[in-house]
């Protein structure tokens, strides 16, 4: 049964995107790739098959450009913060190595000035030793070393100063080299951090833009994901989902405007299998809308073939023949029996006979003409007759009646 076989493809990890998990659109661009089995709402569609598993390569190609796009939306928006984060944290981190930097800078200022000084003493010591009375005096007056007499004791304190400048200036000059290896490394990491911030930036504004474009590519990709489910085949069947939809709408509309008829959708696209493929013949499909891709015409009727003789009715307006009735669209309705017949499936104020919509209604209403129930074998086989006089036509009507109600769905209208 395809109630069972859709159930299968949905469950959680189907791997078909065919499914029937519905998904509102407005929140597809904002998450990431939907769950394989993701069905977009689509109103168009009778809510009672709305949610059937589809297949075919076009399906999936939609299917795989609009999941393809969100997938990427997703990822950007993900590098978009990750990179946000990195700014924030770079931006700590470069603040905290700038007040690092100014505090070296100040005591590599303070170090210099030490330095300085320290030179200053030493030159005024040398200076002093040489040209002021010599070094024990000079060193006394300096340094307030008192009285003192031994000279031994005097040359033993100025070597002491001396030493005492050297080591200083010894350990000084160790800490500038330090503090300035320290403000370089600084320095080079800042810029580092401020190439990663730019590289950051960067991808923020790149990804952020492609963002914004692939957003606005989402409308378009849903739109085109819809049509393709439309014109797909349900999955296990010869039925395009926009020929189920065709053949339910025109049986519930018979189903309230004539309930005796016991109308059911198998029984409409079992003329459509055997007419032409449900609009597939020719090199004709259905468009999203229901309307045949090419106009589908028949044979002229010539009364070879097995057909009757039908003069022309339309003057070639509708099967472009101006000498003979030709049978038109899917449901091969010709140009006389189509102008008492026509319907508007649709509700576009046009009756079509190259719509499935408008052609589907058209034969239900045709095949409930009689007033009979079609629920009765012999009434359903008077009325495949009415609609075409053979018998292995007839034959092949409910055997694919048969087969279309073996899937079990739509549910059942309620019968009168």
């Amino acid at each position: 049964m395809l109630f069972a076989l859709v159930v299968a493809l949905v469950a959680p990890g189907a791997r078909s995107p065919a499914g029937a998990q519905a998904s509102g659109a407005s929140d597809s661009s904002q998450s990431g790739e939907p769950p394989l089995g993701t069905v977009l709402p689509d109103s168009r569609l009778s809510s009672s098959i709305a949610g059937f598993a589809v297949e075919g390569s076009a399906y999936r190609d939609a299917y795989d450009a609009w999941s393809g796009a969100l997938r990427e939306i997703a990822d950007d928006r993900r590098t978009v913060q990750r990179n946000r984060d990195l700014v924030a944290d770079l931006t700590v981190q470069r603040a905290a190595l700038r007040a690092q930097l100014e505090d070296r800078r100040a005591l590599l200022r303070g170090v210099e000035f030490d330095l300085d000084g320290l030179g200053i003493a030493m030159s005024q010591l040398v200076v002093a030793s040489y040209t002021r009375g010599g070094p024990i005096g000079d060193v006394a007056a300096m340094f307030d070393v008192g009285d003192v007499t031994d000279k031994l004791y005097a040359q033993m304190l100025e070597r002491d100063v001396r030493n005492d400048h050297l080591r200083r200036r010894s350990s000084l000059r160790l800490q500038l080299d330090q503090l300035q290896r320290d403000i370089s490394e600084l320095t080079n990491t800042l810029g580092e951090l401020a190439d990663r911030a730019f590289t950051a930036a960067t991808t923020i504004e790149r990804n952020t833009e492609r963002v914004a474009e692939l957003v606005a590519r989402v409308p378009s990709l849903e739109a085109a994901l819809r049509d393709a489910r439309m014109t797909a085949l349900i999955v296990g069947t010869d039925l395009p989902l926009v020929a189920v939809d065709a053949y339910v709408r025109a049986a519930a509309k018979l189903a309230a405007e004539k309930p005796q008829c016991s109308l059911d959708w198998t029984i409409i696209a079992a003329i459509g299998r055997i007419e032409s493929r449900h609009g597939n013949i020719n090199g004709a499909t259905l468009r999203p809308d229901g309307r045949a891709t090419v106009r589908i015409i028949g044979i002229a009727l010539t009364g070879g073939n097995g057909t009757a003789i039908v003069p022309d009715t339309d003057d070639g307006s509708i099967d472009g023949d101006a000498e003979l009735d030709r049978a038109v669209g899917p449901m091969q309705f010709i140009p006389s029996t189509w102008a008492i017949y026509r319907r508007d499936g649709n509700g576009d104020g046009v009756t079509d006979p190259q719509n499935i919509y408008d052609a589907a209604l058209a034969a239900a209403t045709y095949v409930c003409s009689s007033g009979r129930s079609l629920a009765s074998t012999e009434n359903l086989r008077n009325a495949y007759l009415a609609y075409n006089r053979s018998s292995t036509y007839v034959a092949n009507a409910f055997e694919n009646v048969t087969r279309y109600r073996a899937l079990a769905f739509p549910p059942a209208l309620p019968r009168p």
